[in-house]
């Protein structure tokens, strides 16, 4: 009997990629991504054979596309401080692009929901302890002040991602008008890519070292 193709499950784990986007993981349905795959729902059963195992194996593909990108901004010769602000913006950019995940992976996360922690636990660590790695080179040449790093990283990312949270929380209700403002302008004041830059820029700001104190 003739194996099926690998490119069967790639097809698969693209089409949920765009539906959970789209729907979130709770929205996510076996057959309406095989349908947008295009391909037979037996296929499902032999590439993956349970639903949290797909997840898995789609939630791994979301976040290898990223760290892809995390590993470029932050790899070269340039300064330690330059290389954090590259970090930080691929982050948020990421975080800016799934929004409707990172909500559905919180939530999973609070329930306990095994998949998806497993996933957080297997997988998150890998970004963390490189920005980590990157704000400690910062801090020995002395473009951040010598504050605890879990301090100095909590307050870093929670600065670009708590604001893209809340538009994301902003779209799940429904909301129309926040501040005075319809929701899209709403989204590109926070979440366009100069709102973006000019957090990161005022959160490196904030920790840099400060001078001449007495």
């Amino acid at each position: 009997m003739t194996r099926p193709s690998k490119h069967t499950d790639e097809l698969m784990i693209e089409a949920a990629k765009s539906l959970i986007r789209e729907k979130g993981i709770s929205g996510l349905k076996v057959r309406e991504a095989a349908q947008k795959a295009g391909v037979n729902l037996g296929m499902f059963h032999y590439h993956f054979k349970t639903k949290d195992e797909f997840i898995r194996r789609v939630l791994i593909a979301i976040y290898d596309e990223f760290y892809a990108d995390f590993a470029v901004e932050t790899g070269g010769n340039a300064p330690p401080v330059e290389r954090l602000r590259r970090a930080l913006v691929s982050i948020a950019r990421f975080a800016r692009r799934n929004r409707p995940v990172a909500l559905a992976i919180v939530s999973d996360l609070m329930r306990g929901h095994k998949p998806t922690v497993d996933f957080a636990v297997n997988n998150f660590t890998k970004h963390i302890f490189a920005a980590i790695g990157i704000i400690r080179e910062c801090q020995r040449e002395g473009s951040i002040a010598d504050v605890p790093l879990p301090q100095a990283a909590v307050f870093l990312v929670g600065s670009i991602i708590f604001p893209t949270a809340v538009v994301g929380v902003l779209e799940k209700a429904g909301a129309g008008t926040v501040m005075g403002l319809a929701r899209p302008a709403l989204e590109k004041a926070v979440l366009s890519d100069e709102a973006i830059e000019a957090r990161i820029d005022w959160a490196l700001g904030a920790l840099r070292p400060k001078r001449g104190r007495p």
